[in-house]
C-alpha cells in the first residue's frame, strides 16, 4: 500500500511551484511508502482526451484538469475538472417520476425503456424548462453514461438531448 500525493493543500504558491515543493522534499526524505502522482501538463483538450482514455483503459475513472497558475483552493471551482470517459445511448420516454422538493410540480425523471427492454429513471441532466415540459411519452432521447451497473443498466446516465 502506498500513499498517493496529487497535491500539498494549504501551501503557497501556484500548482507548479506547489508540486514542486513536494518533489524536491520527497527527494531529500524518500519513502518507499509514498508515492507523488505523475503530472503532465497538456496544451489542448484533444491531448487530455488521449490521457483521459489510456488511464482508463488501466482502470482510471478519469483525470483532473487543473488550471497550474491558481493557488490551493479548497472547494471546487471551474479551475479545476474531472474528465472522465462517457458512452452515450438513447431510449423511449415511457413514463414519468414526479419530481420533490426544489422540483416539486415538475418532472423529477423520465421513466425510459432500452432497446433491451431494460427500463430506468433519467433525472439528471434535465434542464428547469424540460422538468416544466418533459419529452413526450414516446420521444426517443439520448443520454450520456459512463460504463453499466451489474444489472446492466447505464451507470451515471444523463439526459442530453432529445433525438433529433
Amino acid at each position: 500500500m502506498t500513499y498517493q500525493i496529487f497535491e500539498a493543500p494549504h501551501s503557497d504558491g501556484n500548482f507548479t511551484l506547489r508540486i514542486a515543493k513536494v518533489q524536491d522534499w520527497f527527494a531529500r526524505h524518500p519513502n518507499p511508502n509514498v508515492a507523488i502522482i505523475p503530472q503532465h501538463m497538456i496544451h489542448s483538450i484533444h491531448e487530455a482526451k488521449i490521457i483521459m482514455r489510456e488511464l482508463a483503459k488501466k482502470g482510471a475513472e478519469g483525470v483532473m484538469l487543473k488550471n497550474p497558475a491558481l493557488p490551493y483552493i479548497p472547494a471546487r471551482h471551474a479551475g479545476l475538472l474531472k474528465l472522465k470517459p462517457s458512452d452515450d445511448m438513447e431510449g423511449t420516454v415511457i413514463g414519468y417520476k414526479e419530481g420533490n422538493g426544489k422540483y416539486s410540480g415538475m418532472v423529477g425523471a423520465l421513466h425510459v425503456r432500452l432497446a433491451d427492454g431494460k427500463t430506468f429513471y433519467l433525472g439528471s441532466g434535465l434542464s428547469d424548462e424540460e422538468r416544466k415540459n418533459p419529452p413526450p411519452i414516446g420521444t426517443v432521447v439520448t443520454f450520456k453514461h459512463h460504463g453499466f451497473t451489474t444489472s446492466g443498466l447505464p451507470r451515471f446516465a444523463s439526459f442530453w438531448r432529445i433525438r433529433p
